[in-house]
């Protein structure tokens, strides 16, 4: 089963899907967006856990057979994402985000640890005062490493989401050492467009990371994105999974599967021709199967 959003901009709902069957039914009956789902592993298996997501009040937690609960101080709060256990969340946190006492954290957008439960800020900030932080993935191997779309804060006096590289956060060490997620790209006020990043996400078994990009795109106004993956180390260069005409956003990997495919799912949306309106976003499978068997750390 996977979850996705359907709607327009201000009115987007999340319904759950059956690959198997096509079948779909609506996951919850109010605006909601961005979900991320905690895989349970016990005696060699995946069972799915709560999902998070999040709308203009914040963040929103179901658990399995419940109903959405919406998690006390999350507003302002977007893009959860699961810690393994399912105990905390990192999240997007914006300008307007109370993040209570304890957190004077000046430089936003940042990305916070949250409780799963209380919401209470466990974390103030995983990354550091030198970048713009969203968007967060954990490592479900390595937690403390966290990945988030960023861009270096000096670079201007706003925040621009098409100036953003992928970046790892290690927790580990205080204060968190933050660089690129490519270790070719710059770590300072030098921009370059073949590194330009989002929306990342680590495959579950920690080697890989998946992101779209509009790097090769002819159009660089953020209309039309590619995906790529990349090794975990980031020390290999991207490989290029999707072309711009698709318009595919937002990849993420599936749990392992008993047939031995590696895949990604992402809603994709053709440029339409000349004069005609965009489709709906559609769900797409890729199976990558052939570019990470031999090739990964």
């Amino acid at each position: 089963m996977k979850l996705y959003p359907t709607g327009n901009a201000s009115d987007t709902k999340l319904y759950i899907l059956d690959l198997a069957t096509g079948d779909v039914q609506p996951f919850v009956t109010f605006a909601s967006t961005r979900p991320d789902w905690c895989w349970i592993s016990s005696g060699g298996t995946l069972t799915s856990g709560p999902v998070a997501f999040s709308n203009n009040d914040g963040i929103y937690r179901v658990d399995p057979s419940g109903t959405p609960t919406p998690l006390p101080g999350t507003a302002n709060m977007i893009y959860p994402a699961w810690y393994p256990g399912c105990q905390y969340l990192a999240v997007d946190v914006d300008a307007r985000a109370d993040l209570g006492q304890g957190c004077n954290e000046p430089v936003r957008p940042l990305t916070a640890k949250i409780d799963a439960t209380t919401g209470a800020v466990v974390v103030c900030r995983l990354a550091n005062d030198t970048v713009w932080a969203g968007f967060p993935s954990v490592n479900q191997v390595n937690p403390n490493l966290v990945a988030f779309a960023g861009q270096f804060n000096g670079e201007s006096n706003y925040y621009d989401q098409d100036l953003n590289y992928s970046w790892v956060t290690d927790t580990s060490t205080q204060p968190p050492h933050v660089t690129p997620f490519d270790h070719d790209a710059p770590t300072g006020p030098a921009f370059l467009q073949k590194f330009q990043a989002r929306t990342g996400w680590w495959s579950p078994d920690g080697k890989w990371f998946a992101f779209e990009s509009n790097r090769i795109c002819p159009d660089l106004s953020g209309q039309t994105y590619a995906i790529f993956i990349q090794d975990a180390s980031g020390t290999q260069p991207a490989i290029q999974v999707s072309d711009c005409k698709w318009n595919v956003q937002h990849p993420k990997w599936f749990p392992p599967r008993n047939d031995g495919k590696t895949l990604l799912i992402a809603p994709v949306q053709p440029i339409p021709p000349p004069g005609q309106s965009p489709q709906p976003y559609r769900l797409a499978t890729f199976d990558v199967s052939r570019l990470v068997i031999g090739t990964g750390p």
